[in-house]
């Protein structure tokens, strides 16, 4: 039981750092396109989202 907890942490970890690097990619990618500036504004929007 605690062991299928610690799992559930590790995956729920896993994925802010995935979310983490795909908005740092997205931020970086903004930099130097319009569009990806375009798509970097919807991702935000969509992470904030309530």
């Amino acid at each position: 039981m605690l062991w299928d907890e610690s799992l559930l942490v590790i995956e729920r970890l896993n994925r802010i750092e995935v979310s983490r690097v795909m908005l740092f990619q997205a931020a970086v990618s903004a930099f130097f396109s319009k569009d990806a500036a375009s798509e970097f504004q919807k991702l935000v929007s969509k992470l904030t989202e309530d």
